[in-house]
């Protein structure tokens, strides 16, 4: 009999009797169900860049002499904050790990009322994340003495070389997961700026994964700014590109257009002061 549910049963057998024979009904007995046993198995990539999600893929079995199909959710976390669930009966979900470093990813079906509940483990590497660094200066070019702000921003990012799926297999199937795309992952830690080599800050990036520093110490002359960034437990150091800032001299001011009228008046100035002169000069008696 495969219809009785876990539990236990109170079964007797009777006789309805017939015209020679009088009706019967033998002791009852108990039966009782046990739930049926499960196997899970999980299948996850050997190594993910951070920032990558990971496409974790599961397998669960019943074991013999049980039989039938399992119902409920089976969670997957890696205990460190990332997790997903899998609702039977499907068989994959994707979680991100928040942290780089090796981690056990861990399985478990609670089991359904016919069904016990079983775990298992995998192995998960997970990368420290690229760093690509970005540097503008404004105003550029600038003049002497006026204030320049230079911003700094670091981007994590994915290796090029980042396996992009993996291939398992887990009971009698074949299933294939995906690395999956670059999730945000915000680097933390400190950006050096240089100029010409020579240390200008070391600066704290903020929560934006920016940092900025204004200067009116520059002199005269092209600038070669170098940020570098310093790195963290997740994301991997980085220097930035160049960025060339000209210092421009002082600017000239120029002198005034005067008009006709003016050019007129100051020629008549100029007169009027050479005949006083001349005037003065008769009357000493100095003019030869």
């Amino acid at each position: 009999m495969a219809t009785l549910t876990t539990g236990i049963h109170t079964i007797a057998v009777g006789y309805d009797g017939d015209a020679n024979n009088l009706a019967s009904q033998s002791p009852p007995i108990t039966q009782t169900v046990n739930k049926a046993a499960t196997t899970l198995t999980i299948a996850a990539p050997a190594r993910i860049a951070l920032g990558r999600p990971a496409s974790i893929a599961v397998n669960l079995a019943v074991v013999a002499p049980g039989a039938g199909t399992p119902s409920g959710t089976v969670s997957v976390d890696d205990g460190a904050g990332a997790a997903c669930t899998i609702t039977l009966p499907a068989t994959t979900c994707t979680l991100t790990p928040a942290t780089a470093g090796n981690t056990q990813l861990n399985a478990v079906y609670t089991g359904d009322a016919n069904f016990g509940g079983s775990h298992a483990m995998a192995s998960l590497g997970v990368g420290t994340a690229h760093s690509a660094v970005t540097l503008a200066s404004s105003p550029n070019p600038s003049i002497a003495g006026g204030t320049v702000t230079f911003t700094a921003t670091v981007f994590a990012q994915a290796p090029a070389d980042a396996t992009p799926q993996f291939a398992a297999t887990i009971g009698n199937q074949r299933r294939t997961a995906s690395a999956g795309a670059v999730a945000a992952v915000t680097p933390t830690g400190t950006v050096t700026l240089s100029d010409n080599g020579n240390p200008l800050a070391t600066l704290t990036l903020d929560a934006s994964g920016a940092v900025r520093y204004s200067t009116a110490a520059l002199g005269v002359g092209s600038h070669s700014i170098v940020a570098v960034y310093s790195g963290d437990a997740n994301t991997a150091a980085n220097a930035t590109l160049t960025q060339t800032v000209s210092a421009a001299t002082s600017a000239r001011v120029p002198a005034p257009a005067l008009s006709v009228w003016m050019l007129t008046l100051l020629a008549l100035l100029v007169a009027s002061r050479g005949a006083l002169q001349f005037a003065s000069c008769v009357r000493r008696g100095t003019v030869t």
